[in-house]
C-alpha cells in the first residue's frame, strides 16, 4: 500500500529460462544450462515411445519422447554423475539396454547417449540334432547374414528350448559352439516386432 496515495500496487513477475542444446550433431530444449547437460537421443524405432530419464518415482528428470530429445541440465563439471533411462510402456521386444549410463562432464560441455536400437523382436523355439533328440545346455551363437559382425548367444534348456532377444527383422545362421558343423538358418520378416517363434528346428550338417 502506497502511504501517500493510499492505493494498493502489486504485481506478478513470471520468469521462463530455457535453453537450446546441441552435442554430437544432435540436439534438444530443456531447461536453463547452468553448467553441464546431458542430452538422450532414443533411436527412431523408440520414437513413439516415452522414455524417462532419471525417474522419480512419479516422474521423472527429464523426458524423451515423440515431441524431441531429452536433456538434463543439472550436471556438475567434473562430478560422476548416474543417468537411468526407463520406458515402461515399450512394447515386448523393444530395449533400452543399458539403462544406466556413469557421465563424467567437463566445464561447460554436453554429453550425448544414444539410447536403443532397431532390435524389436523376441525369437524362441527349440533345437534338435538331426536324430531328433534336444540340443540341451548348449551354448548357441547366431550371425546377421546381412551384418556378420553382430553376433548373438545364448543357452538352450534341457529340453533344448531358448528365448533370446536382439533380433531384427533379416536372416539368420545360427551354430552350436563347440560343433560347427551342426546349424541352421531362419528368417524374420520385415516388420515383425515382439514375440516371433520359431518352433521346433531340426538341425543339420553345414559345411564350415
Amino acid at each position: 500500500r502506497d502511504q501517500f496515495s493510499g492505493e494498493v500496487n502489486g504485481g506478478t513477475r513470471l520468469r521462463l529460462e530455457t535453453a537450446l542444446v546441441f552435442a554430437d550433431g544432435a540436439w534438444g530444449i530443456g531447461q536453463a544450462v547452468q553448467d553441464s547437460f546431458v542430452l538422450v537421443a532414443p533411436h527412431p524405432a523408440l520414437r513413439n515411445y516415452d522414455i524417462e530419464i532419471n525417474p522419480l518415482g512419479e516422474g521423472a528428470q527429464a523426458y524423451a519422447d515423440w515431441l524431441g530429445n531429452g536433456v538434463l541440465t543439472n550436471l556438475t563439471a567434473y562430478r560422476v554423475s548416474q543417468v537411468r533411462v526407463d520406458a515402461p510402456d515399450l512394447p515386448l521386444g523393444f530395449d533400452l539396454v543399458p539403462a544406466s549410463y556413469n557421465v563424467l562432464p567437463g566445464y561447460k560441455s554436453g554429453t550425448l547417449i544414444r539410447v536403443g536400437s532397431d532390435a524389436t523382436v523376441i525369437v524362441r523355439g527349440r533345437l534338435l540334432d538331426p536324430d531328433q533328440q534336444p540340443i540341451a545346455l548348449k551354448t548357441i551363437e547366431i550371425v546377421d547374414r546381412d551384418n556378420p559382425d553382430q553376433k548373438i548367444t545364448f543357452l538352450t534348456n534341457r529340453a533344448g528350448k531358448f528365448a533370446s532377444e536382439g533380433f531384427k527383422p533379416g536372416n539368420y545362421e545360427g551354430r552350436v559352439t563347440g560343433n560347427n558343423s551342426l546349424g541352421f538358418n531362419f528368417s524374420i520378416p520385415p516388420q515383425q516386432t515382439g514375440l516371433y517363434d520359431l518352433g521346433e528346428i531340426i538341425l543339420k550338417v553345414i559345411s564350415p
